[in-house]
């Protein structure tokens, strides 16, 4: 790389006298407002970086540190912009979060499990008394549905209490076979 006019040796001096003074400074103004030890080194080096592209021979030493200060300001207020805007992306994202993990705890706090399963359960329960055979299922209907004792279905059919017996056992055991995921243990 090539010298251009303004690398000289003056400038040299002239800048590392800056440097040596204003680097701490720039650091300490940039950390007021960053709040960061290595962003705000960041910053000032940056800046100082600025004043070294941007060297002026008749620039003074008080328009060289509002140039200082003007780099770090707007450097400052780029990320403190970003920050800001990043921090309310955050806070929609987690108050449309937190609306939707209120919404899914009323639904599931107003929903009773029991009222889920009820259609499930009469569909099994129908599919299979339909598959018991005919006499079976008689007795289970006058026994369950229509309330009779034994001793009545008995009579009524001309068997015996115990043949009702039995066939009301048959229909209770296969029904909770075909419910046993839904009773209860």
């Amino acid at each position: 790389m090539e010298p251009t006019k303004n690398d000289t040796p003056v400038k040299s001096i002239a800048f590392s006298e800056i440097y040596a003074v204003y680097f701490r400074r720039c650091y300490l103004y940039a950390h007021s407002y960053l709040r960061d030890v290595y962003l705000s080194e960041d910053v000032a080096s940056e800046a100082m970086m600025k004043l070294w592209e941007n060297w002026d021979e008749t620039f003074s030493l008080v328009q060289r540190k509002a140039f200082l200060l003007t780099v770090i300001k707007n450097r400052c207020l780029d990320h403190l912009t970003h920050l800001q805007l990043s921090t309310q992306v955050r806070d929609d994202m987690t108050n449309i979060l937190k609306r939707e993990l209120a919404f899914r705890i009323s639904i599931l706090e107003s929903t009773d499990p029991q009222e889920l399963f009820v259609s499930d359960i009469q569909n099994i329960v129908n599919m299979t008394l339909k598959q018991l055979p005919p006499k079976t299922r008689l007795i289970f209907q006058l026994s369950r549905i229509e309330n009779k004792t034994i001793k009545e279905i008995a009579d009524s059919m001309g068997i015996s209490t115990k043949s009702v017996e039995y066939h009301i056992s048959k229909s209770l055991s296969i029904l909770r076979n075909k419910l046993k995921d839904y009773l209860k243990d």
